[in-house]
């Protein structure tokens, strides 16, 4: 099974991440899109979650909420969640191959 170079695969990214900078936000289906994008070449969990971490940011697109968990009203303040996407990976179709 051949690898690609980082070029190859930013060049597979190219389209998701100029969709994700026009439209200054990602969703769930750009995430699985890039995951299908490298699927089939034999890559672990870690390297995916690695590559779609560079491709967001490379985006330059962060995603700000607010931090709601067990906060008393009052002490509400604004988190930068740009990377929650990875605590659930495993939810996406493709992640582990076998």
């Amino acid at each position: 099974m051949t690898k690609l170079t980082d070029i190859e695969i930013q060049d597979k990214y190219k389209n998701i991440e100029n969709r994700i900078k026009t439209g200054g936000n990602f969703t769930r289906t750009d995430i699985q899109e890039s995951l299908d994008k490298i699927k089939g070449y034999g890559y672990s969990p870690d390297f995916k979650k690695q590559k779609l971490s560079e491709m967001i940011k490379r985006t330059g697109v962060r995603v700000i909420g607010i931090r709601t968990t067990y906060t008393p009203r009052e002490d509400l303040k604004e988190e930068d969640k740009t990377m929650d996407f990875l605590k659930d990976i495993y939810s996406y179709s493709g992640v582990i191959e076998d």
